[in-house]
């Protein structure tokens, strides 16, 4: 399963959705792809590595929240299609 933690300061991915085998895995794809896509647009050097993302970013910072919001809601549409696969907590003040 892909564990993803949101807090006023980061969002860390981490897992593997055991979807589909290693490099077959349609969910382990679109979260990477929107991982990926929201670290190449944040200020500050991603945290990396198989299974695992760490992504810093300031609530300040109109752009980094607005591509963090992005970034989250893509994450949730993953979980609404596959809910045994992925798993988000928000931890967010709202």
């Amino acid at each position: 399963m892909i564990n993803v933690i949101i807090t006023d300061e980061i969002v860390e991915i981490s897992g593997h959705a055991g979807h589909a085998e290693a490099g077959q895995d349609i969910v382990c794809a679109a979260v990477s792809a929107l991982g990926d896509t929201a670290a190449s647009l944040l200020w500050d050097e991603p945290e990396a590595r198989d299974g695992y993302l760490l992504l810093r970013y300031r609530q300040s910072d109109r752009d980094e929240l607005a591509y963090i919001n992005y970034l989250v809601s893509g994450l949730g549409l993953i979980m609404d299609t596959y809910p045994s696969r992925i798993n988000i907590e928000d931890y967010r003040a709202h």
